[in-house]
C-alpha cells in the first residue's frame, strides 16, 4: 500500500494503481533487474524480414492457387 500512496504522491498525472500492480511490478524488478516489457513466451518474436518474406509467400501462394481469368 506504502507504493501506491508514494506513486500518487510523486505523480499525481498518472491513473491511480492499486497494490496488485505494485506487487507484480516489484515481483519482475526482483527477478529480472529491470520493469522494461519483455515478449511473453507464447508469443514469437519476428523479425521484419521475415514477416516480409512470409507475406510475399502467401501472396503468391493466393496467386498461383486462384482461378485463371484469362482473355
Amino acid at each position: 500500500m506504502e507504493g501506491c500512496i508514494q506513486l500518487k504522491q510523486t505523480h499525481p498525472d498518472l491513473p491511480p494503481l492499486n497494490q496488485g500492480t505494485i506487487s507484480k511490478i516489484e515481483a519482475q524488478y526482483r527477478e529480472m533487474g529491470h520493469v522494461r516489457k519483455v515478449p511473453s513466451k507464447r508469443q514469437a518474436v519476428v523479425d521484419d524480414d521475415t514477416k516480409l518474406n512470409l507475406l510475399l509467400a502467401l501472396e503468391e501462394k493466393s496467386n498461383h492457387s486462384s482461378p485463371s481469368t484469362g482473355p
